[in-house]
């Protein structure tokens, strides 16, 4: 499916204790991690990941996540080009 998960560990990171009570405030709980974002979005718990799979919900944010990445890449490379070749006009 293309799907490449980026994992931020709160516990290595100088501002951890922060986010997670952030996520926390979020959530409504007591424990905030893991919790999973799908394209930008918040899912939530490992609980709710199970009930979006359950439920058929999951594979299509999934899907939409990886063609909202491949679509936003392919314009990133576009502009690229285009600031490449204007920086060669000059």
């Amino acid at each position: 499916m293309g799907v490449n998960p980026t994992v931020h560990e709160l516990d290595e990171d100088p501002r951890g204790k922060e986010m997670e009570k952030a996520l926390m405030r979020l959530l409504g709980s007591s424990s905030a991690v893991p919790v999973v974002f799908i394209g930008g979005k918040l899912v939530g718990a490992m609980d709710r990941v199970m009930a979006s799979h359950i439920n058929g919900t999951l594979v299509p944010l999934l899907k939409d996540a990886v063609k909202k990445a491949e679509e936003e890449e392919w314009f990133l490379r576009v502009i690229s080009s285009i600031l490449d070749t204007n920086q060669m006009m000059y």
